[in-house]
């Protein structure tokens, strides 16, 4: 046998250790940001149920206050996000491979989509963007977390995630479908139900059970 093909049947040996190890840390591991989800989905799905009700007229309140309330959004969920990383430190398993995984890309997640939201907002003030382009954000958002959540699911072997995951591509569809409707923000909060709020109680489920 020639060095090459040794070399090449040692970094093949080495691979299958390092995803062994990689899937056998992933079932193991608790994952830690069950507490993030739900402070998430608990100030997203009021405040996209408050969007969709104030231009449906359903809420006495001018449509400028829009982004005072999400702004109001951001600035609770960074702060209550702030003391959560705070007292995630502290747990058994923060930096195990699979959490140290799920916080950048949540952390990444989280930054590209603000990064839209800013763009989208810098755009429609100087009117080289229409107002509907701020539904766009909501297909986009769910399509980031469809790809996370799988990509999570599958290195931790946890189906609830996967199956949160292709919630997430599936809302992805549907409000891009209804975009240019106001039925786009109460759609939007019944997925966040579903690809937050769900996976973030179950989550902390496991880890309460694991501590």
């Amino acid at each position: 046998m020639s060095v090459q093909s040794e070399n090449r049947n040692d970094q093949l040996l080495s691979d299958l250790n390092f995803a062994a190890k990689l899937a056998k840390d992933g079932a193991q591991a608790p994952l830690l940001g069950g507490p993030f989800l739900l402070v998430w989905s608990g100030l997203l799905i009021p405040t996209l149920l408050a969007h969709g009700a104030i231009l449906d007229g359903l809420i006495s309140i001018s449509t400028n206050k829009i982004s005072m309330m999400w702004l109001l959004y951001g600035v609770l969920g960074g702060v209550l996000s702030l003391f959560l990383g705070v007292k995630r430190k502290t747990k058994p398993g923060n930096n195990s491979l699979l959490n140290r995984l799920s916080r950048t890309s949540g952390i990444t997640l989280s930054v590209l989509i603000f990064c839209f939201a800013v763009v989208v907002s810098i755009g429609v003030s100087q009117g080289k963007l229409a107002p509907d382009t701020f539904n766009f954000i909501l297909p986009f958002a769910f399509g980031m977390q469809a790809m996370q959540l799988v990509v999570l699911g599958y290195l931790s072997q946890k189906a609830y995630l996967i199956k949160s995951g292709y919630i997430a591509g599936l809302s992805m569809g549907l409000t891009l479908f209804f975009n240019t409707s106001n039925e786009v923000y109460y759609i939007a909060a019944a997925s966040v139900l579903m690809t937050m709020t769900l996976p973030g109680y179950l989550e902390m489920k496991k880890e309460k059970f694991n501590g």
